[in-house]
């Protein structure tokens, strides 16, 4: 045991290096045929309204953050993308003929992505559109309004889809009109939203992360084949004390006294320290190549845990949930009441992480201590095959949205799944988000 500048550091070799190889398919991503298991809706396509309004003018003065051109460029990929469909439902009135469409206007204002903590690198200006500023509520709700009433979605499956990323973003409730509140076409996916404030209908979303784990060859066969071994920490956390969430680090700074695998460091600069480099005299916060990610003390953790803390941030989300499931390590949530990234039918989460009540934030090594290698074996498969399906990117972001649709017009009597969240029923000051 070696405990050093806040730093608890211990290790101890993690059973179960002989468990049996299973499928591969468990940690790669799904085949496009296998993406079309479940495919009702023919049609995917964007509003233009905003972004993608006819007359160019007009659609480059829409702001935009990078997270919605990186969706906007993932839809604009995808196989089932009609870039006409929209504009031939408005003029032939089809009722027979379900959509989805993208909202075409900025409602998810993501200040932290790609770079974490510098605001002015969120906004696309590609082509001269202006910076993202504060959210203007009444366009967007008349831009919603438009949507909602237009020809293009009068059938009845179709649906409308808009992303809101955290407090700075737009939320339905601040339209104030019953119409759009109580649209069931209209579906919201949620980066960090608590249970109490959305809808059956809407669903949640995996934060994009910002620094991800690159696992060499050796280490996804590792992870294929039950051999871990190497992954010296049981459960490992770096990253700044949980202002929010004070339970978890009073907790965690003192269990070296209790545990022998824990890698715990407090650090309010571990993205900076992590990832600042000097290009072209700009200083920055930027992906490590993969042959840097091995000397680098958040990417190395992540590579050695079975388990890392992911505990809520500001808001309910955090941006190392993704991380965590790069490097094919299982997250362990403490979030109470955060509606979890798409639905139980498409991402069951309990079967690739550990998610946690705040309030039993002291169980967590007897928790996770609980499970056998063989369910860690499969769990970390699990996590690393969600992540590369529905979470890496904008691509598989789309991916899971279209899946849980999808799902929820092939169920019988309109019993669709629900979103699930993150139990416990604990409270803070913070913003829900």
């Amino acid at each position: 045991m070696r405990q050093e500048n806040n730093i608890v550091s211990h290790s101890l070799p993690i059973e179960g290096n002989d468990l049996p190889a299973t499928e591969k398919n468990n940690i790669t991503i799904i085949s496009s045929s296998q993406d079309d298991a479940i495919r009702f809706y023919g049609d995917i396509t964007f509003t233009n309204l905003g972004w993608f309004h006819p007359d160019k003018n007009t659609s480059l003065s829409y702001a935009r953050t990078h997270t919605s051109r990186n969706l906007t460029d993932a839809v604009q990929s995808h196989h089932r993308f009609n870039e006409s469909a929209w504009a031939d439902l408005e003029a032939a009135h089809s009722s027979s003929r379900p959509i989805v469409a993208f909202l075409d206007v900025e409602t998810c204002f993501d200040p932290n992505w790609p770079s974490f903590a510098m605001y002015k690198l969120a906004s696309d200006t590609t082509g001269g559109r202006q910076h993202v500023r504060q959210m203007v509520v009444k366009p967007i709700c008349i831009a919603i309004s438009t949507a909602l009433q237009s020809p293009a979605l009068r059938a009845p499956e179709s649906r409308l889809v808009l992303l809101t990323c955290g407090d700075m973003s737009f939320k339905i409730k601040q339209c104030g009109a019953a119409f759009i509140a109580n649209n069931r076409k209209l579906v919201v996916a949620h980066l960090s939203a608590h249970k109490d404030d959305v809808r059956s209908q809407d669903i949640g979303i995996a934060p994009l992360p910002i620094k991800s784990v690159d696992l060499t060859t050796v280490e996804l066969h590792d992870i294929d084949h039950c051999q871990n071994g190497y992954r010296t920490h049981l459960f490992s956390f770096n990253g700044r004390p949980r202002i929010p969430f004070p339970e978890f680090s009073n907790y965690f700074g003192t269990i070296d006294n209790q545990d022998e695998d824990v890698f715990v460091r407090f650090n309010f600069k571990h993205y900076e320290l992590s990832n600042e480099t000097i290009r072209g005299g700009r200083k920055g916060i930027h992906a490590l190549p993969p042959n840097e990610q091995a000397s680098d003390l958040y990417y190395r953790l992540l590579r050695k845990s079975v388990f890392a803390g992911s505990p809520r941030g500001d808001c309910l989300f955090s941006y190392r949930f993704s991380e965590i499931l790069s490097a094919g390590t299982i997250p362990v949530v403490y979030a109470d009441g955060w509606v979890l990234p798409f639905t139980k039918d498409v991402v069951d989460w309990k079967d690739a992480a550990v998610l946690i009540p705040q309030e039993n934030v002291h169980q967590t090594m007897h928790i996770i201590r609980s499970y056998t290698p063989q369910e860690v074996c499969q769990m970390s498969k699990k996590a690393l095959y969600i992540y590369n399906t529905f979470v890496k990117d904008s691509h598989a972001r789309v991916r899971g949205i279209l899946r849980v649709l999808d799902s929820r017009l092939a169920a019988t009597n309109g019993a669709y799944e629900k979103f699930s969240a993150v139990p416990g029923n604990q409270t803070s000051n913070f913003r829900r988000c």
